[in-house]
Formats: structure tokens, C-alpha cells, sequence
């Protein structure tokens, strides 16, 4: 079973720093994550939004002008939406 991890450059070397992810069960225990227990879900959004990217009768849609502040601050891909 494989088990899904996050590396964060900033805390790996601290002592207690673990990648894998963890979850709480109805007891509020911490859990490992594994795929095997979100895969239908996981493979079934994903499914539905790879659909969603390549159909082009859906256009591109950029974020709100709204929220364009807050999070066009940090994303790569500014330039490719002219903001």
C-alpha cells in the first residue's frame, strides 16, 4: 500500500518532522494516511477534473478579480493570465 507524504523543505531536519500525512478517527487518534483508503474518491475526483481541463467547450476561467490580490501574490503562472 503506498502512503502519501508532503515534504517541507523548511521543517525536515527538525526532530520530530514526519512527511507522512495523518488523519484523526472518530476517537480523535492520529492514523496513518494510505491510499488505499481514499483511492475510489481520490481516483474519482480526478477523473472528473482531468475531464473538466481537457473539454474545450469549457473555457478557461481565471480566478476572480476579487480575490486576484490575495492569490495571484504567489502564483507561477501570472503571466500566462496577463494579471
Amino acid at each position: 500500500d503506498v502512503q502519501p507524504a508532503l515534504y517541507f523543505a523548511r521543517y525536515i531536519h527538525n526532530e520530530n518532522y514526519s512527511p507522512l500525512l495523518t488523519t484523526k478517527d472518530s476517537n480523535k487518534q492520529k492514523i496513518e494516511v494510505t491510499y488505499n483508503r481514499f483511492a475510489e474518491e481520490f481516483e474519482a475526483t480526478l477523473k472528473t477534473k482531468l475531464n473538466e481541463l481537457f473539454d474545450s467547450s469549457i473555457p478557461f476561467e481565471r480566478c476572480p478579480d476579487s480575490e486576484s490580490n490575495t492569490i495571484c501574490a504567489f502564483c507561477d503562472f501570472k503571466t500566462l493570465c496577463k494579471r
